[in-house]
């Protein structure tokens, strides 16, 4: 079996009208989304445990460390063996403040939030994932909603509802699933994303929001990922690979790129290394 990667999710702000579309007169999930480093699990085909992340099909030791520190790990594979044409999504969230800095963790856990069925080609539903990880008990990402929205103006307000409710609650915002034909389509709202406006324009160029906080905390924690411990506290290595991530983001994204990637680097740096599992 060929590791699939988890596709990349859009902002709801940036998706056009025929694309928000998808989510219409249809059952529309939203889940709580947690602030971790997605991880892939799946078994290969000489039967070998193995763990992707989102850039690399061979995760680095340090993640896969984290990972195996977890009460969930062996769970997973548990769940795998029985059931190796499976590919297990799961949030890694280390112990203590988490990446953006919106929550803190009690201890190193894996969060389940999709599951690929690989005979069939689709992703499961959440309920499908529920009766699978309640075997092994294995936590998933919360179900806040399941909603059927009629236009978009309906699901744009009920965006805003659902960034109210995460600001309350401290979350770092929400991941709407609905499903046609067996195909998954995604999309996220987060709470320091900036509202669009209209765009004002200086001598013919757009002026366009800021790239949020959480966006550049999450560019750098890709860059760990790639990196590993050792090279990551290497700024040599680390910043340039931080700020090409972060360029990535602000074109994909159109928001204004910033100038000195540094502090945040720092901050990353004494909020997540060097954790105890």
């Amino acid at each position: 079996m060929e590791f699939r990667k988890y596709p990349h999710i859009d902002n709801l702000e940036t998706l056009k009208a025929y694309e928000i579309k998808n989510f219409l007169n249809r059952t529309t999930y939203w889940e709580i989304k947690e602030d971790g480093s997605n991880l892939g699990f799946w078994i290969d085909d000489k039967g070998k445990n193995r763990i992707s992340s989102r850039k690399l099909e061979n995760a680095s030791i340090d993640l896969v460390n984290s990972a195996k520190s977890s009460e969930e790990y062996e769970k997973i594979f548990s769940l795998l063996k029985e059931n190796p044409f499976l590919i297990v999504y799961a949030e890694l969230c280390r112990k203590g403040r988490s990446i953006t800095g919106i929550k803190t963790y009690d201890r190193t856990k894996l969060i389940v939030f999709d599951i690929f069925n690989t005979k069939e080609n689709r992703f499961l539903k959440y309920e499908e994932i529920l009766e699978l990880t309640k075997k092994y008990q294995i936590p998933i990402v919360k179900l806040f909603s399941k909603n059927n929205h009629k236009t978009i103006k309906d699901i744009l307000k009920y965006k805003n509802y659902v960034l109210g409710h995460c600001k309350v609650i401290e979350e770092e915002g929400m991941v709407a699933k609905t499903f046609v034909n067996n195909k998954m389509f995604l999309t996220k709202v987060k709470v320091d994303i900036p509202e669009r406006t209209k765009k004002k324009i200086s001598k013919k160029i757009p002026i366009l929001p800021q790239i949020p906080d959480s966006e550049i905390f999450g560019c750098i924690d890709k860059a760990w990922q790639e990196l590993g411990n050792e090279k990551f506290r290497d700024k040599k290595l680390a910043m340039p690979l931080i700020a090409k991530y972060v360029k990535e983001s602000c074109k994909e994204h159109l928001y204004s790129n910033i100038k000195n990637l540094f502090p945040y680097y720092l901050q990353y740096c004494e909020r997540m290394m060097n954790k105890k599992e």
